[in-house]
């Protein structure tokens, strides 16, 4: 009789014991481990997230650009063009002081040889101390700025076609590439022989300038200082309305200011936001005579805002962060 008690205990036991590992295999985790463990799968799926198909509706075609997997850096080419006059002097060497930083920043902003200065200052010597010996730095000595002449001869140095090259070239001695961003950088303490509108038409109609220029400037923006190393001639009002009057925005500073360093980490923050991610090839070429629509995370860009060619978009006035979207809708060819 014992056996028989101890035996159906024993098999009481097991039942128990299926029953209870039975529960704690199906009872689900607690709300914040749920959270988790969805938060990672999304995670996951996410990161192997292509580039959608475009899609096609009423012979119309819808992209979907992202910055961090679909935008490219434009090639830049910066051309400073300094005023050499006697009234120069301090400003030149605060240049040579602080431009070795800028340098540095824009050649690690955009590797790969993407990025190029040319210094146009004629017999001047710049005495600029690169970092790195590998940073395309170009002196310039055959094209000589004065107090006026700034535009005339950042315009003669780009229509000679010994300084041009093909898009995507690149050379020893340097030259302006055709694809490029060009950002002119004008220093002085005086005026232009050019008005804003002469200068316009000239680059409006040559290919090399035409869409990717910014007029940049440490020029007069009065002729009020709080120091006594600094002087105006004249009020750089050429410089200031080309900065605003052109597709892609320039930033002209005021040349007195005593921090150059802040003056020049202004203009690269400011080359930087134009040229970074700001190029996108679409997957068909673009019907120029079709309308064409482009949004920016939902909010419609101006037609001036950017450029179509071929099938290549390009962002005039900014690029976007790796996080934002662009959505291109336009007639393929």
């Amino acid at each position: 009789m014992c056996n028989y008690l101890i035996i159906l205990f024993y098999f009481i036991l097991v039942a128990c014991g299926k029953s209870t590992l039975h529960n704690a295999q199906s009872t689900p985790p607690p709300k914040d481990e749920q959270k988790l463990a969805t938060t990672v799968e999304q995670e996951d799926v996410s990161a192997d997230l292509e580039r959608e198909a475009p899609v096609q509706e009423d012979g119309r075609t819808t992209e979907v650009l992202i910055g961090a997997s679909d935008g490219v850096n434009i090639p830049t080419d910066v051309i400073f063009a300094v005023d050499t006059s006697g009234s120069m002097k301090e400003e030149t060497e605060k240049l040579e002081e602080t431009l070795p930083a800028f340098i540095e920043v824009l050649s690690n902003t955009f590797p790969d040889q993407s990025f190029q200065m040319f210094m146009l200052a004629g017999e001047k010597d710049i005495d600029v101390t690169l970092t790195n010996p590998d940073q395309r730095y170009h002196i310039k000595g055959d094209y000589a700025v004065d107090s006026t002449n700034a535009l005339e001869i950042i315009y003669d140095f780009v229509n000679d076609p010994s300084n041009q090259c093909a898009a995507g070239q690149i050379t020893d001695e340097g030259c302006i590439r055709a694809n490029s961003r060009k950002e002119i950088v004008v220093v002085s303490d005086d005026g232009s022989d050019y008005t804003a509108t002469e200068f316009k038409g000239l680059i409006d109609n040559h290919d090399f300038f035409a869409g990717l220029t910014s007029v940049n400037g440490f020029v007069g923006t009065s002729v009020n200082n709080d120091n006594q190393w600094c002087s105006i001639e004249e009020v750089g009002d050429t410089y200031l309305e080309l900065a605003s009057a052109l597709p892609s925005v320039g930033l002209v500073q005021h040349l007195c200011d005593e921090n150059y360093t802040n003056l020049l980490a202004n203009l690269s923050d400011s080359i930087i936001k134009k040229s970074f991610k700001s190029s996108f090839e679409l997957k068909s070429s673009v019907n120029q005579d079709e309308p064409i629509t482009v949004e920016l995370d939902g909010t419609l860009l101006d037609d001036s805002e950017y450029s179509v060619s071929g099938n290549v978009l390009t962002l005039l006035s900014k690029g976007i962060d790796e996080n934002q979207s662009l959505t291109v809708v336009y007639t393929a060819n």
